[in-house]
C-alpha cells in the first residue's frame, strides 16, 4: 500500500532501522529500493532522523521589519543605562509588557540580544549590517554578515559574494543562508580587510553576478526540473505509470545539455568567462523564478544602493570565536545551503564555541590580553644560542637589526646609554624592568666591552667579536649592512639574504658576499616583499611603520609589499590590541594603515584563541597551543592591528625556504625565556 511520498534526497540517505514521521504517524524504515521504501507501523514510537529536506517560504519583508525593530529597541534599552543589569532589566520589563510573553521567556530574549550586541559591538538591524569573522579548528576562517533582512534576500547577498570570493581567489566557498545570517567559510589562502567586503559588489551589477552565481547553484537544478515537469518537456508519468525520480533528473539534465549546453560543459571548454545565456522560454523561467522567488534580486539590488549611498551602516568585528548570533548559522540545516557539499563535509563543523555567553562575557569576547600576545611573539622568535642557529635566524627572518642582535648575544649597550635613562638587559625590551643584581651586571658587561674597546671601535666591532656571530662572519655565512642615511639601523645579514637585502637597501654596503647559487630577486619590490614575509615569521603582530622602521625604507614600500602579500593569502588584518568597534559605510582600500599591525597569521590564531581560552570556552584544539596563550583581554585604548599568514607548520618564505629544524623550541622554552629587544 502506497501511504505518501519522500524527498529523493532524504530517501536516499535514509538506513533501514530508521524511525520517521509523516503526517502524525511514525513508520519504521525496513528497506530502501531504487525507487521506494518499504516501512511498517513504527507503534507510535519517536522519529529518529529529521522528517524533510527540501525548501520553505523565506519570512515576509514586513516580519522582517519587525523583527530588526524588535533588535533596535532592545539593543537601546539595553545600552541606554549606564550598568548592564540595569539596561537589561529595563529591556525586559519592556519585552514582557510589550509583546505579553512570559518575563522568564522576555528575560532570555533579552539576554541573547544583549550577548550578541555585547560581543559584536553593534545590534544587527535593517539600517545597519555586521560582518564577523574569526578562525576555526581547521586553520581557515568563518565570515559571518549578521543581515535580519529575511532569507530571500540573504540567499541572493550569499550567492552574489561566493561568486564575486571565487573569482577573487580562484576557489569555491562552501556558504550558506538564513533569515537573519549568511556564512562563507574561507580556507588558509584567504585574507582581505573585513571593510573591503561591502565592496565587492556594486548594485550596478549585482543582477548580473546573482545570474552567474545561481547557475552553479541547486536553486538552478531543483527550479529546472520544476519547470520541465510543468511544460511537459520531462513527463512525470508514462505508460499509465510514474517515472521514477532518478529518471526524471536524468531526463531534466539530458534536456539541460541540448537548450543549455553551458550549463553542464567541462569548465575548461568555457574558456574562463561568462556563461552566456540562451534565449529560450524553460531558461528564461528558470532563472526568473530563482531571482524572484527563491532570492530577492530587487531587494538585493535596494540594499546595495542604501549601503553605497551611506544609508546603511557596515559595521566590522574580528572575534576568537562565534558570537551568540552566530551559533544560528553554523548549526544550519540542509535547506540553508547555498553550495551543494553534504552536512558532513561542511566547514563550518569544524567551529567549536561555547554553548552560552552571558552579556558580561560577551562584552569581553573580542579583547586580547597583551601579555598574551608578548607569549605568542616570543613564540615565534627563534633561537639564536649557537652559531648555526642564529645563521637559521637570519635567513628566516631576512635579517635582524642591531638591537635585535644585541639582544640575541647578551651584548649591553654602550655605558653611556645606560646613564640617565632605565636600564636595559638581553631579552628585555620596552617597559622592561630588570632587577638591581642585572642592572649591576650589565653595567659591569658595558664597562668591560668599553675597557676592551680599540680606539675607534664601537659598538659594531663588540658584536663582531662576540659569539656565535663572529664564527659566522668568520666562516663568511654573515655580515653588516651599513648606511643608508641618519637614523637608520644597522642590518646583520646571512649570506643567503644578502641579494634580497641589497635589492631592498641599494644605498646600504654590505661587506658579506652573496651565497653561492643564490637566485636574485626579480625586483626590488620583490625583494621587500620576501624580507616583509620574512620579518614577519617572527615578530608577531607588528605595526607597518615599525617594519619599515626596522627595514629603513619608507612605510608606502612596506604598504605595498604587505598588500601584496595579502593578495598571496599570506598577510590577514586583525584587531589584536585594539577595540575594534569601527562601523564603516563604505570598504576602504587594501593598504595597511599606519597604525595596523601585522604578524604571523598562526601566531594571529594562537592570540585570537587567548580569549576564548580565558573564559573556559571549549575547544577540540590543542591544549597546548591555548595554554601557551591563555588568558585574553586588551584595552580599548590600543591601535587598531593586523597579523600575517604564513604556513602551518613551519614559517616559510619565497623559495621554499623553511624554518630551520634548529631554530626550534617548545612553546614552554620559548615562553620562559626573556624575548629579544626589537628595533
Amino acid at each position: 500500500t502506497v501511504i505518501g511520498t519522500l524527498n529523493e534526497d532524504f530517501a536516499i540517505e535514509t538506513l533501514p532501522g530508521d524511525i520517521f514521521q509523516l503526517g502524525l504517524h511514525s513508520w519504521r524504515i525496513l528497506r530502501v529500493e531504487s525507487d521506494r521504501i518499504r516501512v511498517e507501523d513504527a507503534g507510535g514510537q519517536p522519529p529518529t532522523i529529521p522528517f524533510w529536506i527540501g525548501e520553505a517560504p523565506a519570512r515576509t519583508d514586513a516580519l522582517s521589519a519587525a523583527v530588526s525593530r524588535l533588535r533596535e529597541t532592545v539593543g537601546r534599552l539595553v545600552a541606554g543605562e549606564a550598568d548592564l543589569v540595569a539596561g537589561i532589566e529595563r529591556a525586559v520589563g519592556w519585552a514582557a509588557g510589550e509583546a505579553g510573553i512570559p518575563r522568564e521567556a522576555a528575560r532570555q530574549l533579552v539576554d541573547y540580544l544583549a550577548a550578541g550586541q555585547a560581543a559584536l559591538g553593534a545590534m544587527p538591524a535593517a539600517e545597519r549590517l555586521v560582518i564577523e569573522r574569526f578562525f576555526d579548528e581547521s586553520g581557515g576562517m568563518q565570515l559571518v554578515i549578521h543581515s535580519p533582512l529575511g532569507g530571500r534576500i540573504n540567499r541572493a547577498f550569499g550567492l552574489a559574494l561566493r561568486k564575486r570570493f571565487c573569482r577573487r581567489f580562484n576557489f569555491e566557498l562552501q556558504a550558506a543562508a538564513t533569515e537573519d545570517n549568511i556564512v562563507l567559510s574561507l580556507g588558509e589562502t584567504h585574507s582581505f580587510a573585513l571593510e573591503e567586503v561591502p565592496g565587492y559588489l556594486a548594485s550596478a551589477t549585482a543582477r548580473d553576478v546573482l545570474v552567474q552565481a545561481l547557475l552553479d547553484a541547486p536553486i538552478f537544478n531543483i527550479r529546472w526540473r520544476w519547470n520541465a515537469n510543468v511544460s511537459l518537456a520531462v513527463p512525470r508519468r508514462a505508460g499509465g505509470r510514474k517515472v521514477p525520480a532518478p529518471i526524471q533528473r536524468m531526463q531534466a539534465e539530458d534536456l539541460v545539455a541540448v537548450v543549455f549546453p553551458d550549463q553542464i560543459a567541462c569548465a575548461e571548454n568555457l574558456g574562463g568567462g561568462e556563461r552566456e545565456i540562451p534565449d529560450h522560454p524553460l531558461v528564461h523561467q528558470t532563472i526568473h523564478d530563482a531571482l524572484h522567488e527563491a532570492m530577492d534580486v530587487d531587494g538585493l539590488v535596494a540594499l546595495l544602493e542604501r549601503i553605497e549611498r551611506r544609508e546603511v551602516a557596515v559595521h566590522t568585528r574580528d572575534l576568537p570565536e562565534p558570537s551568540p548570533f552566530a551559533h544560528e548559522i553554523l548549526n544550519a540545516k540542509p535547506y540553508a545551503f547555498l553550495d551543494d557539499a553534504p552536512l558532513e563535509e561542511r566547514r563550518t563543523r569544524a567551529v567549536s564555541g561555547r554553548r552560552w555567553l552571558d552579556p558580561a562575557s560577551a562584552a569581553d569576547l573580542g579583547r586580547l590580553d597583551p601579555e598574551a600576545i608578548e607569549r605568542v611573539r616570543a613564540e615565534a622568535w627563534p633561537d639564536t644560542d649557537t652559531a648555526d642557529a642564529l645563521h637559521d635566524a637570519l635567513v628566516m627572518l631576512g635579517f635582524l637589526t642591531e638591537r635585535e642582535m644585541r639582544g640575541a648575544l647578551a651584548v649591553p649597550e654602550a655605558p653611556g646609554a645606560l646613564d640617565g635613562q632605565e636600564p636595559e638587559v638581553a631579552g628585555g625590551g620596552p617597559g622592561f624592568v630588570p632587577d638591581h643584581g642585572e642592572v649591576r651586571a650589565t653595567r659591569e658587561a658595558a664597562k668591560r666591552v668599553q675597557e676592551a674597546e680599540p680606539p675607534g671601535c664601537g659598538l659594531a666591532s663588540a658584536l663582531a667579536r662576540a659569539e656565535p656571530l663572529a664564527t659566522l662572519i668568520g666562516e663568511r655565512r654573515a655580515g653588516r649592512l651599513a648606511g643608508g642615511g641618519a637614523g637608520v639601523s644597522p642590518l646583520w645579514v646571512a649570506a643567503e639574504r644578502a641579494l634580497d637585502v641589497r635589492a631592498a637597501r641599494p644605498d646600504g654596503v654590505l661587506d658579506v658576499e652573496p651565497a653561492p647559487g643564490t637566485v636574485p630577486p626579480a625586483s626590488p619590490e620583490d625583494a621587500l616583499r620576501e624580507l616583509v614575509r620574512g620579518r614577519l615569521g617572527g615578530l608577531g603582530p607588528v605595526t607597518a611603520t615599525e617594519l619599515a622602521a626596522g627595514i629603513g625604507v619608507d612605510r608606502g614600500s612596506v604598504r605595498a609589499a604587505l598588500a601584496a602579500l595579502e593578495n598571496e593569502g599570506f598577510v590577514l588584518r586583525g584587531d589584536f590590541t585594539g577595540s575594534g568597534h569601527q562601523g564603516i559605510p563604505r570598504a576602504t582600500g587594501p593598504a595597511t594603515p599606519a597604525g595596523t599591525r601585522t604578524g604571523s597569521r598562526r601566531r594571529g590564531r594562537s592570540a585570537s584563541r587567548s580569549a576564548s581560552g580565558a573564559s573556559g570556552a571549549c575547544s577540540r584544539a590543542s591544549t597546548a597551543t591555548r595554554s601557551a596563550v591563555s588568558a585574553g583581554r586588551s584595552t580599548p585604548s590600543s591601535p587598531p592591528t593586523t597579523c600575517a599568514s604564513c604556513s602551518r607548520g613551519t614559517v616559510s618564505t619565497s623559495g621554499g625556504r623553511d624554518r630551520p629544524d634548529s631554530s626550534r623550541s617548545s612553546s614552554s622554552s620559548r615562553a620562559s625565556r626573556p624575548r629579544p629587544p626589537r628595533g
